[in-house]
């Protein structure tokens, strides 16, 4: 990267701090505990059109008005606050992006004590990581879930929903070769299959499974590329892998749909570009089927959520996945997103993007 554009990201990023900073200063200084920035920017795995990981603990709601998602630069942003109560499951260790904890860099604290609670609870954390029973049981509990995960993908005949449920397996697999090395996720989702691959321990022949189960787009592959994988992991495990039956409740909605309005719907356009947008820009750059299918998966997951809160049409954007094709598969994501757009036009909101820094500057609490 040329010194003239990283130069540009480090000024951009200390602007968004410090206006941050200023609001939290101006506005809720006792009920903002600390800032934290984590992710790439603190791994030194950025690019062009990395975002700044940021996010805000609080003591009170009232500081929830910190929470901004918005565009500048071609690029999402999302600010987001959390209680610290909810670090208590990454605690835990019953995830594998331990680093939003353990890898952070705090640029504002409330005062000296909240220093030495960050890190009595990254010690816990650290502790639990490392403890052989602690460590056991998580294998153990997330095993039970590949399983349940496999009976209902033996029910399903809708390709939506076997994919999606493909997505879970892969995320517990991930999460089970992490957990049983006693380790976690030290940079962000692209970069799993090779921290994964790098493990002490792994099931036989696991890099030629891995590999398979984001080329599947039919129903029948899927099922049988889950189903050598959950033995793989059976076998390395030392568990019976039995391929039994049971019945699955199909959910319902049980409760009545909003239509969408200028308030309800503020951020999602935003959050939605944020997450994923660039994440599928450089899966086709750089040619990661991994990115290209899980960057997919979790923006489907968020669309079915909203299709079950709101009186919309369904976004259908996970069986249009092209494992051969990724620049196909970003066209089809930045369709389905648009549509998004077209419903803030409906209701008259207007996207929060900035087109310059002073703009940002002024504007983002205002």
């Amino acid at each position: 990267m040329k010194n003239e554009t990283l130069n540009y990201l480090l000024s951009r990023n200390k602007t968004i701090l410090d206006v941050l900073i200023k609001k939290v200063k101006e506005s809720f200084a006792d009920a903002v505990d600390f800032i934290a920035i984590t992710g790439s920017f603190l791994t030194n795995d950025f690019y062009e059109k990395s975002d700044l990981d940021i996010f805000i603990v609080i003591n009170s709601d009232e500081a929830r008005e910190l929470n901004k998602s918005f565009i500048f630069d071609d690029i999402g942003f999302d600010i987001y606050t959390k209680k610290w109560s909810d670090f208590d499951d990454l605690i835990k260790c019953n995830d594998i992006f331990l680093g939003t904890l353990l890898d952070i860099e705090v640029v504002y604290y409330r005062n000296p004590s909240i220093l030495e609670e960050i890190k009595v609870k990254q010690t816990e954390l650290s502790a639990n990581l490392v403890d052989m029973d602690q460590t056991a049981k998580r294998v153990d509990e997330a095993y039970k879930q590949l399983i349940d995960a496999r009976k209902e993908l033996q029910k399903s005949s809708d390709l939506h929903d076997g994919i999606m449920l493909l997505y879970r397996i892969i995320n517990i697999i991930v999460f089970i070769c992490f957990s049983r090395n006693q380790t976690y996720l030290k940079q962000g989702i692209r970069r799993i299959p090779e921290e994964i691959l790098k493990l002490d321990s792994l099931p036989k022949d696991f890099s030629k499974t891995f590999k398979r189960l984001t080329m599947c787009n039919r129903l029948e592959n899927i099922m049988d590329i889950c189903n050598d994988a959950i033995n793989d992991i059976s076998e390395w495990l030392n568990i019976p892998f039995v391929m039994e039956d049971i019945d699955v409740i199909a959910s319902s909605d049980s409760w009545g749909k909003v239509d969408v309005s200028y308030d309800n719907i503020k951020g999602i356009y935003e959050e939605i570009y944020s997450n994923w947008k660039n994440k599928m820009r450089q899966a086709t750059m750089t040619n990661n089927r991994f990115l290209s299918f899980m960057t997919m998966c979790a923006t489907q997951e968020l669309y079915n959520e909203l299709f079950s809160f709101f009186n919309i049409e369904k976004f259908d954007l996970i069986t249009k996945y092209d494992p051969l094709d990724l620049s196909k598969n970003e066209v089809v994501f930045n369709q389905e997103m648009n549509k998004w757009k077209r419903i803030y036009v409906k209701v008259d909101r207007k996207v929060l993007e900035f087109m310059s820094l002073d703009k940002l500057k002024d504007n983002l609490y205002s």
